[in-house]
């Protein structure tokens, strides 16, 4: 989890560094021969892509934390 919340946080660096603040708010809208005019159906349908695919990110970045803990609970002597 911190490797790709770090890689994430360093990505997102490496372009401020690059661009600055010269990037609009909104990459999709209009800008120059680039983009579209009125993207918000567009906009909506990557918010959800961005979503469904964190979602599952998620769970195979968690899967050796899960294990990890998995693995010393039952190593532990269980008290009856």
């Amino acid at each position: 989890m911190f490797f790709i919340s770090g890689l994430k946080l360093a990505i997102g660096c490496l372009g401020y560094s690059a661009f600055g603040q010269q990037v609009p708010v909104n990459i999709l809208t209009k800008k120059g021969n680039v983009g579209f005019f009125n993207p918000d159906w567009l906009i909506d349908i990557a918010n959800v892509c961005v979503v469904v695919r964190i979602m599952g990110s998620y769970q195979v970045s968690q899967l050796p934390f899960t294990i990890s803990v998995t693995q010393c609970h039952t190593s532990l002597p269980s008290y009856q």
